[in-house]
């Protein structure tokens, strides 16, 4: 049973399903989550596209997590210092005005997959930020959701969803997700870090839950991310935030 989409892949390793939905298998988003207005947002001379600048940067390798007799991880870092990057989803140039590291760990233990991001603000000023990741599964067509957290949110099923504006649901106080799929399998997401949750399917074959800091604003033109405190995220310069997902499929 394959669980994640496989959007990602080389393309010459990719079946027919794996091309369809969307062109990714996970993404992490960074500085901001969701669209944004003109590719601008409140922060110096900041241009930044949907879900943010990490998205085009690459993560690089710096090891490998040895287990019992197996590779059982990978250990990754991307490093920004301020360049311009090709926008991936068009034309032009994509930047943000402060220096981070960001630290993606994957390891897969038994029946879990554990996903451990650390970000670090390397510049000399206090960084606003949103923080998530878009992992993506793959799914028989329908199932149901179940969620536990801060506020009570009611079960709604991939249907449903598919069903809504932009075919996802933002839920705020959300940081466990239950997905079971009407084929009797599943997967277990619990979440630290973060407090709420996205669900977006491109397809009933594929459906993506993304933790996320802070929910974002889906209303054309009314973005304005950074232009206010509001429950944006801080990081002083030198110090890191650390946020971790635990997956099991059964």
């Amino acid at each position: 049973r394959q669980y994640f989409h496989g959007g990602g892949l080389p393309e010459d390793k990719k079946t027919s399903e794996d091309k369809t939905a969307w062109g990714n298998s996970e993404i992490v988003m960074f500085p901001v989550v969701g669209p944004v207005k003109d590719d601008l947002v409140d922060v110096g001379n900041a241009r930044l596209i949907q879900h943010g600048i990490a998205r085009a940067l690459p993560f690089n390798q710096t090891s490998l997590i040895a287990g019992k007799g197996t590779i059982e991880g990978i250990s990754l870092l991307q490093a920004y210092n301020g360049e311009t990057v090709p926008n991936p989803k068009g034309t032009g140039k994509l930047n943000w005005p402060f220096n981070y590291k960001l630290a993606k760990r994957l390891r897969i233990i038994d029946d879990k997959l554990h996903a451990y991001f650390t970000l670090r603000n390397v510049s000399e000023q206090s960084m606003p930020y949103m923080f998530g990741w878009h992992p993506a599964f793959v799914s028989s067509g329908n199932g149901t959701f179940q969620f536990d957290g801060s506020k009570r949110q009611p079960n709604v099923t991939l249907e449903e969803i598919a069903k809504e504006e932009g075919n996802a649901v933002l839920l705020e106080g959300v940081d466990d997700v239950k997905f079971l799929d009407m084929d009797g399998t599943g997967i277990d997401m619990k979440t630290a870090g973060f407090s709420n949750v996205m669900i977006w399917t491109p397809d009933q074959r594929v459906y993506c839950v993304e933790p996320v800091t802070r929910l974002p604003v889906l209303e054309k033109g009314k973005q304005g991310y950074f232009a206010s405190d509001g429950d944006f995220r801080f990081l002083k310069p030198g110090r890191e935030d650390a946020f971790n997902v635990v997956v099991r499929l059964y």
